[in-house]
């Protein structure tokens, strides 16, 4: 009863927001999938208010709006109902609501060129479709077919990764754009055919990680990117027998990061059940390591 309440009370809210025309910003449109996500059964409602959003935003650019802005709005409405309809085994229509964010991102950028934000979300697009495609390859029946997409996506994150390198450098303390550049390496490695170049973005997003965790200690996002990152390089060299005493150093060093992250935070706290987790996952990583070695 709570929860359709609250459940009932957003959808009033957001379809009010919308409903008030240009005073909604993308902002809002995260703060739908943010809001409702913890709630049970909301696809189907973040995909009828991500639907409004993108019809005010049409009537609004019909009427003379600020088309900049609505674009920005309805490429995050177009992105975030391309992940419900993925989440709701609705590939192509996933893919639909994909391009239709990258085009809005091209045309953003041909309008106005090395505008950030412009440059953002078209990184953004291409980092999405080399998801969407890394996931089909996961997917596939058949080595071929796993190939073929893992292929694809490639060549979207090997798109994104310059425009990512250019906004870091064009703003080098934004957290948000490194913590972007990071995963995106990792995405990058994750699929390149190429040994030597995954290991070189496994190896350039640990440094990267590390920077971002010794510059705050205290802060538990960059700790978990630094866990992430050692963790990623000990799956790699572990991965085919490459090198199990790389891995395993790998994972010693991402059980102390877990270790200290776990211990930073008291009993009963949501954050350490995470930690947690991640301890787990090196115990276990570990273990298998120690015993092929063995």
């Amino acid at each position: 009863v709570v929860f359709a309440w609250k459940l009932q009370k957003k959808k009033t809210d957001y379809i009010s927001a919308l409903n008030s025309g240009r005073k909604m910003t993308s902002d809002l449109v995260l703060q739908i999938d943010d809001e409702l996500s913890h709630l049970p059964n909301t696809s189907s409602v973040r995909k009828e208010l991500l639907g409004k959003a993108i019809q005010l935003n049409e009537q609004l650019g019909v009427r003379g709006g600020d088309k900049y802005h609505a674009d920005m709005i309805d490429w995050w409405a177009h992105k975030l109902e391309a992940e419900v309809a993925d989440h709701d085994g609705k590939p192509d229509e996933a893919e639909i609501h994909y391009h239709h964010a990258k085009t809005i991102a091209d045309d953003l950028v041909k309008d106005y060129r090395d505008d950030p934000d412009a440059q953002h979300l078209l990184m953004l697009s291409y980092k999405a479709l080399g998801e969407f495609r890394k996931k089909e390859g996961d997917n596939a029946k058949g080595e071929k077919e796993q190939n073929a997409k893992w292929l694809e996506a490639t060549g979207q994150y090997q798109k994104a990764l310059p425009i990512a390198l250019k906004l870091v450098d064009g703003d080098p303390k934004n957290r948000l754009l490194r913590f972007e550049l990071n995963m995106l390496r990792k995405d990058l490695a994750d699929v390149i055919e190429d040994p030597n170049e995954a290991r070189k973005q496994y190896d350039q997003a640990l440094a990267e990680s590390t920077r971002l965790a010794q510059r705050d200690p205290k802060d538990g996002t960059a700790q978990a990117l630094l866990w992430a990152s050692l963790t990623d390089l000990g799956d790699w060299n572990k991965n085919d027998g490459k090198d199990n005493q790389k891995a395993i150093a790998s994972y010693q060093q991402a059980l102390t990061v877990a270790e200290n992250v776990e211990q930073s935070k008291p009993p009963g706290d949501a954050q350490r059940l995470m930690y947690e987790h991640m301890l787990w996952v090196n115990y276990m990583a570990l273990g298998d390591a120690e015993q092929d070695v063995s």
